[in-house]
This record gives C-alpha cells, sequence and structure tokens, in this order.
C-alpha cells in the first residue's frame, strides 16, 4: 500500500506484480495479476480494517491516519479507473456519503445489512410485531450498538435510524473525510449508476452460467463435462461463487462478459489432471477425463477451498 501513499501514482500506468509468500516473484504479469491483486487488498481491508456483516463500513485504527487512508482511497479509484472495479462489500450509503455528501439509499436497511444475521432477524421481527419479541433479546441488541433509550412500539423505527446513522456515517465520519478528497473524481457518476454497478458486479448463479463459452464444435465426450461445470456452478453458494470467479478471472466480482471453457486431455495421473483457471484472458481449462458428477465436483471443490490455485496468469 505504500505505493498508493503518493498522491501522483494514480497519473501512471501501474503494472502489478505479485510476490509470493516465499518472497518469490510471480511469472504472471498482466490484467489478470492487477485483479487478484486488488481482490487480495479488498479481502485483507475487509478483515483487517471494517466491521459489519453483510455490510461493511470502515473504522477508526489508531495506526491509520490521513496518509494511509488516502492510499486505500487511491487503490478504490485506480480499481475503478481500470477495470470499474469497486468493493461491495463496503456500504454503498457509506460511499454515497464520501462520493456525493449525502446518502441517497435506504439507511436502515443498509443498517440490517450491517448488523449480524441474529441481530438482523430480532430486529426486523421487532419492526413487524413489537410485541412478538422478547425485551430482553431486544435490549440486548441494541446495547452492541450504545443505545440507552428506553424502546417502544412507537419509537422503534427512530431509534434503529439514529444507531444506523452514527454507525455507518457520523462514526467513520473521518474515514469519509479522508476518501472524500480522494474519490471526487467519481462524483460525475449518478448516484442510480454506483448502486447499479454494485448490483452488476455482485455474481449469481445466473450471471455466471450465461458467461461460460462453451466450444461450439463440442464432442461427444466433452459434453458431460460441460454438463458437470453448469451443475456444479449452479450449486455454489456465493461465497464459492466468488472463489470460482476469482480462479477463471482473477477477481471474486463479474468483471468480464464471458469465461473461455476448453477441454483438455491428460491421461496420466496426479496434479497435472486438474482445472487451470488462466486470469488474463479468463479461460478455464477442463480435462475431460471425468467419470462422473460427484468426482468433478471432489476436484473443483478441493481446489477452490485450498489456498493454492494451478492458474496460467498469461
Amino acid at each position: 500500500m505504500k505505493v498508493f501513499s503518493d498522491r501522483s501514482i494514480l497519473d501512471e500506468r501501474l503494472s502489478i506484480i505479485w510476490k509470493l509468500e516465499n518472497g518469490v516473484k510471480e511469472e504472471g504479469v498482466g490484467d489478470g495479476v492487477y485483479k487478484d491483486c486488488l481482490t487480495q487488498f479488498w479481502e485483507e481491508f475487509y478483515s483487517q480494517c471494517t466491521v459489519g456483516s453483510d455490510f461493511k463500513v470502515p473504522f477508526l485504527r489508531h495506526d491509520f491516519g490521513a496518509e494511509e487512508l488516502g492510499a486505500v482511497a487511491r487503490v478504490y479509484l485506480a480499481g475503478w479507473r481500470e477495470f470499474n472495479y469497486i468493493p461491495i462489500a463496503i456500504a454503498p450509503v457509506f460511499m454515497e456519503e464520501v462520493i456525493y455528501g449525502r446518502s441517497f439509499s435506504d439507511l436502515m436497511g443498509s443498517f440490517l445489512a450491517f448488523v449480524d444475521p441474529l441481530e438482523r432477524d430480532i430486529l426486523k421481527k421487532a419492526l413487524a410485531d413489537f410485541d412478538s419479541v422478547q425485551p430482553e433479546e431486544l435490549i440486548d441488541v441494541l446495547d452492541q450498538y450504545s443505545c440507552r433509550k428506553i424502546t417502544n412500539k412507537e419509537n422503534l423505527i427512530t431509534i434503529i435510524s439514529e444507531l444506523a446513522h452514527k454507525e455507518i456515517i457520523q462514526t467513520p465520519m473521518f474515514v469519509i473525510d479522508c476518501w472524500r478528497s480522494v474519490l471526487t473524481p467519481m462524483a460525475f457518476h449518478k448516484h442510480e449508476e454506483l448502486l447499479a454497478s454494485y448490483k452488476r458486479l455482485l455474481p449469481d448463479t445466473k450471471k455466471l452460467l450465461n458467461v461460460l463459452r462453451f466450444p461450439e464444435d463440442i464432442r461427444n465426450t466433452e459434453e458431460p463435462v460441460a454438463g458437470y461445470l453448469k451443475r456444479y456452478v449452479k450449486g455454489l453458494d456465493s461465497n464459492m461463487l466468488s472463489r470460482f470467479l476469482r480462479f477463471c478471472t482473477g477477481s471474486d466480482l463479474m468483471l468480464t462478459d464471458n469465461i473461455t471453457v476448453q477441454f483438455t486431455s491428460h491421461t496420466g495421473t496426479g496434479l497435472g489432471k486438474r482445472p487451470i483457471g488462466h486470469t488474463c484472458g479468463a479461460v478455464l481449462e477442463v480435462p475431460k477425463e471425468y467419470d462422473n458428477f460427484p468426482q468433478f465436483r471432489h476436484e473443483f471443490n478441493n481446489i477452490l477451498n485450498s489456498n493454492v490455485w494451478t492458474m496460467d496468469l498469461d
């Protein structure tokens, strides 16, 4: 992140070199490496510098001052300029405040996506039918966000709205101010376009199936494996969908309109017989020697669940 502390970095055309954990430089270069680095950066940022569940917001760290936060914002802007990449786990209402100086999205809805799933269920239940929730449960949830008001049916919506503003806007205001000074160039986009980008970039099963491109002259021996791949994608949860995308493209978001599937032959054993992702070209090589779907699923699950993927970054 040090290189992004330089305010002039965004005036340069960046070339990313990936250094492995053992200190050896990755041989691959190009957009696939760049996207993979962006994905890894934001995964680390989510883990170390944000709070929240489905939607997250940055929190204040004593070792993250204006310089460090400005560097993070420049990473954000660089990803947007190069690939229209935005870290969609950051609450859109937070980003509206950064870019436009005001929020347009439903703040309460964002807060319900921000809190933990169990807390979300209790709050939704209370909003729908206040008397259906045990008072102790509701108090426990509100206490997590330093609510000191006595809650009743009449003021619950107001209280939750106030908590939402405090947690998503007011508390991280220093971050908002630091990011705003860098992300002003994005302000010419209408806020509807920002929300549309969130929706477009979010992976789902239908989108992923629609970008898979199989050979036009697919052979009889390849058709069963093509079916296995489609069936496998249909069974992936949101986390595994993102992993699958990253394996094929370098990014965990829907940044491509095509993932080209190529079938390969491998008669040996061992690591040679396994799918390979070419991230720069968004190409997925799949061996056609699979006897059944469970075998295919087991192989792909092992790859996506491991920290060592067989990828060609050329």
